[in-house]
């Protein structure tokens, strides 16, 4: 992580917006996201991740995110009924902010192909040093594609030895 976070600083000023996908799902990159967030704001980052797994977010249950039933997310953000500001809530680690996905929903694309999804991050990276976007499996649905227009950049995380180099090259494709 001390590494990746490194690297991430070299790749310029203007790499702000960063996007985290996989080739399939359970390679580790919601594990990766949220240690990724605690890193950078631990290096005095203002760091916000943006869980954009529309349709299957693990996020919430798998890392003990302590959410109630009337919590909006990006889903509500995205439909309309609610502001940024409704949707960005501080966590328990300083400097670091979490967007959750809200209610899952059956048409992610619809949802993030609409224009509100670049505005949120762009407004994100105005208030923040890091947006980190925690993204569905490139190489499941097409989600991953579309997220990543609206990113600067994109850090694949790959299980060793498991995924086949066609596979990788075919979601870096996308």
């Amino acid at each position: 992580l001390n590494t990746l976070t490194t690297n991430l600083s070299f790749a310029g000023n203007n790499i702000q917006k960063i996007m985290l996908t996989s080739c399939r799902p359970q390679e580790g990159k919601s594990f990766l996201s949220m240690n990724l967030m605690r890193t950078l704001a631990g290096v005095g980052k203002q760091v916000v991740l943006v869980d954009a797994d529309l349709r299957r977010s693990l996020l919430s249950s798998r890392y003990g995110v302590q959410t109630s039933d009337q919590m909006l997310g990006l889903s509500h953000y995205l439909a309309g009924m609610c502001t940024v500001d409704d949707i960005v809530f501080k966590t328990n680690i300083k400097n670091a902010y979490m967007v959750m996905a809200g209610y899952d929903v059956a048409n992610s694309l619809a949802l993030l192909s609409t224009p509100r999804f670049a505005r949120l991050l762009d407004v994100l990276a105005k208030e923040f040093d890091v947006v980190i976007v925690d993204a569905p499996p490139g190489g499941v649905i097409i989600d991953a594609a579309q997220i990543a227009k609206s990113c600067d950049g994109v850090v694949f995380v790959v299980s060793d030895n498991l995924i086949p180099r066609k596979e990788l090259l075919e979601a870096t494709r996308q």
